[in-house]
C-alpha cells in the first residue's frame, strides 16, 4: 500500500529565510552576548532576530552543499542531477534528524492510503540554553523537508556574484549552461563576461605568436631587442593592422614585455620566450605621440619567412585586465 507524501514545510518560508540579510558578525556577536547575559531574557524582537540569524547560519551550509552538487566542471548546471549522498554534513544533517524525529503516519476516513508526514515542527524546550542548539536543528528540519519535497529541483541560487538570491524556477531546466540566474539581466552580463573573457585569452594568444614571430625573424637571440624602439612600435603596428586591436592593447604588450626581463637567451642558437606576462585592456587610449607617425591599413599583408633558429615557447602566464570604464 502505497502512502500519500505530507511535507510540513511552506516554500515561500524557505525562500524568504535563504534571503534574509543577516547581521554582521558584530552584531551578531553583541546579540548572543546580552542573550547570554540576561539568561534568555531579551526583547520579543530582537529573540526574534537571533533566532531566524541562527537558524539561517545552519540551514545555508546545508543547502549550498546540496546544490554544489548540481555544478559541473564546465561552469553549467543541472539542478536535477543534485545528489545528497554527495554530500558531507547535509546528509549527516538529514539522517540524524530522520533518526531522532521520524515521520509520523497518519490514517483519515474516507482516504484510501494512509498519510506519511515529514518534518513536523516539533515543541522546544523551556530552558533558555537549549536556544542554539534548537535553532540548529529547526535548520535540520527545514532541510530535511526540503529534500523530502517535490519542488526541490526547482530550488536554485543565482550564479550572479552580486546576487546570490534563491528562487524557485517557474520551469526548471535540466541544465543550464552558465549556472541558473534570476532574472535574465544578470544572465546577460554573466555570459557577455565569458564571452569577453574568451576572446581577450584568445586575442593574447595570437599576439605573443606574433610578436615571436617578429622577433625572429629579426635574428633576436637576447633581451637585446628591448632597446630597439623602433622594432617595438613596428611590432604594435602590425599587431594593431592585423589582429584588429586598439593602440593601448599593443602598448600594453610591449610595455609588459619590456618591464619582465623574460625573453632571454638559454644559449644559441635557441631562442626563447619564457613567462610573459601579457596585459590587454580596452581602456581609453592615452595622448601618445610615437616616433614617426604611420597610416594602419585595414588588412596588413604580413609575409611568412621561415625563422633560422627553433622558437621555443614554454609556459605563458596571462594577466588580463579588466576593461576601464569612462
Amino acid at each position: 500500500m502505497n502512502a500519500a507524501l505530507e511535507v510540513a514545510l511552506d516554500r515561500d518560508e524557505v525562500i524568504e529565510l535563504l534571503n534574509i540579510r543577516p547581521p554582521s558578525i558584530e552584531t551578531s556577536h553583541s546579540m548572543i552576548r546580552r542573550y547570554v547575559q540576561n539568561a534568555g531574557e531579551v526583547p520579543p524582537d530582537e529573540a526574534y532576530s537571533l533566532w531566524q540569524a541562527e537558524v539561517y547560519r545552519c540551514l545555508r551550509p546545508l543547502v549550498d552543499e546540496w546544490l554544489g552538487t548540481g555544478l559541473n566542471p564546465d561552469g553549467s548546471e543541472s539542478p536535477s542531477t543534485g545528489d545528497l549522498f554527495r554530500t558531507t554534513r547535509a546528509v549527516s544533517a538529514v539522517l540524524e534528524y530522520s533518526k531522532k524525529h521520524q515521520a509520523r503516519i497518519k490514517f483519515t476516513p474516507g482516504s484510501t492510503v494512509p498519510k506519511l508526514f515529514i518534518g513536523e515542527p516539533h515543541p522546544f524546550s523551556d530552558k533558555w540554553n537549549d536556544f542554539f542548539m534548537e535553532a540548529a536543528e529547526e535548520a535540520s528540519r527545514y532541510f530535511t523537508a526540503l529534500m523530502a519535497s517535490d519542488w526541490k529541483a526547482g530550488l536554485c541560487q543565482s550564479r550572479f556574484e552580486r546576487c546570490s538570491r534563491y528562487f524557485l524556477a517557474s520551469r526548471p531546466r535540466r541544465s543550464y549552461r552558465y549556472g541558473a540566474f534570476c532574472c535574465h539581466e544578470h544572465q546577460s552580463l554573466v555570459s557577455a563576461g565569458v564571452c569577453t573573457s574568451v576572446r581577450r585569452a584568445r586575442t593574447a594568444a595570437q599576439l605573443i605568436d606574433l610578436a615571436a614571430e617578429r622577433l625572429l625573424k629579426w635574428r633576436f637571440d637576447g633581451p637585446c631587442w628591448q632597446n630597439d624602439a623602433n622594432r617595438k612600435h613596428f611590432t604594435m603596428r602590425v599587431a594593431t593592422a592585423s589582429l584588429g586591436l586598439s593602440l593601448t592593447a599593443s602598448k600594453n604588450f610591449l610595455l609588459e614585455c619590456a618591464q619582465h626581463p623574460a625573453c632571454t637567451n638559454f644559449g644559441p642558437p635557441t631562442f626563447s620566450l619564457s613567462d610573459i606576462a601579457v596585459g590587454l585592456q580596452n581602456s581609453l587610449e592615452l595622448s601618445q605621440k610615437l616616433l614617426r607617425p604611420f597610416a594602419s591599413a585595414p588588412q596588413a599583408e604580413v609575409k611568412d619567412y621561415s625563422a633560422s633558429r627553433p622558437a621555443i615557447l614554454p609556459k605563458i602566464c596571462l594577466m588580463i585586465l579588466p576593461p576601464s570604464i569612462v
